[in-house]
This record gives C-alpha cells, sequence and structure tokens, in this order.
C-alpha cells in the first residue's frame, strides 16, 4: 500500500517464522537468512491480502527462495553477468538458465539485451516452457535526471547507464 512494514509487524511475522522453525526436522540445513527473511515477506503479504507483490529474486531464479509457490503474472530478467557465479555457474549459460527457472509457461518474460549466451538460453527456455520472451531496447538518457523511453519522458533518479536497461524492462 505504498508505506514500508511497520517495525512491530516485522517483528511480529519473523517471530512467527522462528516458531515455525521449531519443528524443523533436525536432519535437514537449517535455513539462511535470507529464506528466513522471504519466508516473513511472504507470510507478511498473505496476512495482509495483497493484490500485487514486486519481487526481486535472490542469487538466481530457478531454486531461489522467492521462486517458491509463486504465481507471477510477469517475470523480469536484467541483464546477466558473472554475479554469484560460484552458486550459479561457472559460464554465462549456466547461469542463464538459472535465472531462466523465474520464466514460467504461458506468463511473459520481460528481458533486457542480454549477451549472446544468455539471450540463447533465454529463448530455448522460453521455446520449451512455452512463452513470450520480449527482449527490450534500453531507455535514452536526456540529461541527468530524464530518461525517454518509446517516445515517453520519465524523470529517473537512480543513476548510471545499467540504469537505462533496468528502466526499460521496469516500463
Amino acid at each position: 500500500g505504498g508505506e514500508p512494514i511497520s517495525s512491530r509487524d516485522w517483528r511480529n511475522v519473523v517471530w512467527q517464522v522462528r516458531q515455525g522453525l521449531n519443528s524443523f526436522p533436525l536432519d535437514m540445513e537449517l535455513p539462511t537468512q535470507f529464506e528466513v527473511v522471504t519466508a516473513a515477506a511472504w507470510m507478511y503479504f498473505q496476512q495482509q491480502q495483497v493484490d500485487l507483490v514486486v519481487l526481486e529474486v535472490g542469487l538466481g531464479g530457478r531454486l531461489d527462495s522467492t521462486n517458491v509457490g509463486i504465481s507471477p503474472v510477469v517475470s523480469a530478467i536484467t541483464p546477466i553477468g558473472r554475479d554469484h557465479w560460484q552458486v550459479l555457474g561457472d559460464t554465462i549459460a549456466k547461469i542463464a538458465a538459472e535465472k531462466a527457472g523465474i520464466m514460467r509457461a504461458g506468463v511473459a518474460t520481460v528481458s533486457a539485451p542480454q549477451m549472446q549466451e544468455a539471450l540463447d538460453v533465454l529463448i530455448q527456455t522460453a521455446q520449451d516452457l512455452p512463452t513470450q520472451l520480449t527482449v527490450v531496447t534500453p531507455a535514452e538518457a536526456l540529461d541527468s535526471n530524464q530518461i525517454c523511453w518509446q517516445d515517453h519522458t520519465y524523470s529517473l533518479a537512480l543513476h548510471g547507464a545499467h540504469q537505462l536497461e533496468n528502466v526499460a524492462v521496469v516500463l
């Protein structure tokens, strides 16, 4: 609703997740801090009966805790690089395959322009599912705070050339 979660509500959902961990099987690895925070966020969203959540995945997509039991309206993929390669894979293609794990059959995916190796993986995944994949054209910087995308001008508070691709994906 445009408001940050209150400290009290955050404590309550984290406490509820902590209580759930009391029955966690002893032979299983405990969830990471990111997984606990993600579970608390999902719990809060459910309690608030939100209509729509804009959620950024953690490391990747396929095995990410943010990718559990969701029904996306659209999936978005920003430029794929070698970040988190130790976990996601030692090639751009392997990393792209992990990132493509957020794609769903029949749910459109919007992507920033990609290196050809990553784009090939996304195209193949879209064909296999099947789903629509749209690769956007980056926005154009007009000045330090204004961009143009598809003949519309927008204010942009974030700086850096990479934001021209990111904002195009969002728009």
